[in-house]
């Protein structure tokens, strides 16, 4: 059924549409096919049911987990990125914030990759800030278990917090592009962490110990700022930053790659059904490219080869 419902989101088709256009080397394909070689397709209804209620929105998250992971195991190491794009909505919907940024109705998928590869997918208001949703794919990108040189993000993440969470959980540097107003944090100097690891000498603080371990110290008592300061200042003074940083805007081509393969966007979708067949979209561009990288199909995200 998951099969069917990627033929479906790649041609674009409705689940009527989907169901009646499958020719018999489809059916086949798709596995549609019992012990005595019968047919068996289900009804438009009855995928529309699967989709909707036999999956939802929790059972298509842990398949896109499911996907994200088995891709990040696939990959040599790279550079994450997590960014949103929007989700047009249709003007009359009286659910879509208008964003002035854009100039339109819309939603927002925020989108993390490693390279160009889409591993995680949340839904949001087309108003709602980029920060607060990191957290979350850091969590689940951790429980993926990439393996990552850097990660980039652009100024809508700038927080001493998600500098901290960033280079704690997934054990990478972050490059976050910083604000205009940046400036150097005092308690971000070695002399200031060393100052706070010694003033903790009771909970195990060591000024001798290496500086990863001080920081992993601090992060873990209650400090979390402080470590965020140290890793924000080495951007500010890192002569190489932009050259570094650059490396983010690959992920704007995959999300206009994403809108131009699969219908990305929430236009004609009830309100309850829209961050359902957002997800059930992204997922299916997922699927398409493990499919590649599994078959070491060169390049890695064309799909000239299905119809």
């Amino acid at each position: 059924m998951i099969k069917l419902i990627v033929a479906m989101h790649f041609r674009k088709y409705s689940y009527e549409k989907a169901i009646f256009s499958l020719t018999e080397s489809d059916i086949r394909d798709l596995g549609f096919v019992d012990s005595q070689d019968q047919m068996i397709l289900p009804s438009p209804i009855t995928l529309h049911y699967f989709v909707k209620y036999r999956l939802g929105i929790p059972g298509i998250k842990e398949v896109m987990k499911m996907i994200g992971k088995k891709i990040s195991l696939l990959l040599k190491p790279g550079i994450a990125t997590t960014d949103s794009t929007p989700m047009e909505a249709s003007s009359y919907d009286a659910h879509a914030g208008f964003n002035p940024h854009y100039n339109m109705k819309m939603y927002k998928a925020h989108i993390t990759m490693i390279g160009e590869f889409p591993l995680f997918m949340t839904f949001t208001e087309g108003d709602a800030h980029a920060s607060p949703e990191l957290s979350n794919h850091l969590m689940t990108l951790r429980k993926m278990e990439p393996k990552l040189h850097e990660y980039c993000l652009d100024s809508g993440y700038d927080s001493f917090e998600n500098h901290a969470d960033i280079w704690y959980h997934l054990s990478v540097i972050p490059h976050i592009k910083v604000k205009d107003n940046a400036v150097i944090n005092k308690e971000g100097s070695l002399k200031r962490i060393d100052h706070w690891v010694n003033k903790m000498w009771k909970k195990g603080g060591n000024i001798h110990a290496s500086l990863n371990t001080k920081l992993r110290f601090l992060y873990e008592h209650d400090r979390p700022e402080q470590v965020g300061m140290y890793l924000r200042n080495m951007s500010i003074n890192n002569p190489n930053f932009d050259k570094v940083y650059r490396k983010q805007s690959k992920c704007e081509s995959i999300h206009a790659h994403i809108k131009d393969t699969v219908t990305f966007n929430v236009r004609g979708s009830r309100f309850r059904s829209k961050e359902l067949y957002a997800l059930v979209n992204f997922i299916s561009y997922q699927l398409l490219l493990l499919v590649n990288i599994q078959n070491n199909v060169k390049p890695v995200n064309a799909f000239r080869f299905y119809f």
